[in-house]
């Protein structure tokens, strides 16, 4: 092989490489930039669905701030609750500051991801009604679709089964025995 032919040929290989190792730098570029896109849009959502839950809480409007419960059984008990004796009336309230964890892979129970939302609240408590201006930190998961308010980070106990479900799982364990 003459001189002339090494030459091109080792000029082909240097190119192939350069073109190889910039299209592989730009594809790793492409999923950075992919992965920040993805988790500004969920730091949006979440914020989206945190300022409908305070702006729901704002108007009295639980219905609308009970879809933020994921557990069915505990939305009733909360409507319920907030409905015919709310502890707190809310005058104002202004999502601060929103955080989204990055995507879990293992999850049991269904989470795909986390977030911290930090609420600036102002209202007054029944029946004093002294006006009070506090921080709130509010733990939420996203299942499936949405993002729901942590029942058990919010109120420090697991959301009650439904009691046939519980009846069911403990006649089997007897009968296991």
């Amino acid at each position: 092989m003459g001189y002339r032919k090494r030459m091109r040929n080792t000029a082909l290989v240097l190119t192939f490489l350069l073109t190889a190792s910039s299209a592989l730098a730009f594809t790793a570029g492409c999923s950075k930039r992919r992965a920040v896109r993805k988790e500004k849009k969920e730091i949006a959502m979440l914020g989206d669905a945190a300022g409908v839950y305070w702006h729901s809480m704002r108007w009295s409007d639980y219905g609308t701030a009970a879809a933020f419960y994921p557990d069915q059984n505990y939305r009733m008990d909360w409507m319920n609750k907030m409905v015919t004796a709310p502890d707190m009336r809310y005058s104002a309230a202004d999502v601060m500051r929103v955080e989204v964890s990055p995507e879990l892979e293992d999850s049991d129970d269904g989470i795909a991801r986390e977030g911290r939302v930090f609420v600036q609240v102002q209202g007054y408590r029944l029946p004093q009604q002294v006006m009070e201006q506090t921080m709130i930190t509010q733990i939420w998961s996203r299942y499936g679709g949405g993002w729901y308010i942590d029942i058990e980070a919010e109120t420090g106990e697991a959301p009650q089964e439904d009691a046939a479900e519980t009846e069911e799982e403990a006649a089997e364990d007897q009968a296991g025995e």
